[in-house]
């Protein structure tokens, strides 16, 4: 994946929040867009306008076939929280730990994912194992402004 390819999942998961998931929707259709990233972002918008059984489905195939992609594992994690399936939201989030590439990042780059898991711990009441990702965390990432928002 490219850097352009990676903007572009961040731009349209912003404006999903915005509130635009219809025309997200109706952009990545016309676009043609391809590939595990593009299919997730699609996957959460589609859940984002009401379509939940359709966006479930495809959200558990892509778990299936491409578990490891990063944005896979943060939405489809964000809509297992969503759907109180919290349990397998940090399963799925705990495959970056078998991941060699987690551990090689660059020390400034705290990972979404890691981000997500720390969120998903407090929503569980699990303060401690909360804390426990964060000190990891920190370990590889200390001057990282998400590890810092994260502690605060």
């Amino acid at each position: 994946m490219t850097r352009s390819d990676e903007g572009q999942l961040y731009i349209y998961r912003a404006r999903i929040e915005l509130g635009q998931a219809e025309t997200v929707v109706a952009e990545m259709e016309d676009a043609g867009t391809t590939g595990a990233g593009f299919e997730a972002v699609k996957s959460y918008a589609e859940y984002r306008i009401g379509k939940r059984e359709k966006a479930l489905e495809g959200l558990d195939e892509l778990i299936q076939a491409d578990g490891d992609d990063d944005t896979v594992q943060v939405l489809g994690a964000t809509m297992l929280h969503m759907e109180g399936r919290t349990d397998e939201a940090l399963n799925l989030l705990s495959k970056h730990e078998n991941n060699l590439e987690a551990y090689l990042r660059p020390k400034d780059k705290v990972d979404d994912r890691v981000a997500l898991i720390i969120q998903l711990r407090l929503a569980q009441h699990n303060i401690d194992a909360a804390a426990k990702e964060l000190s990891a965390t920190k370990s590889w990432a200390q001057d990282s402004l998400l590890a810092q928002l994260c502690e605060v």
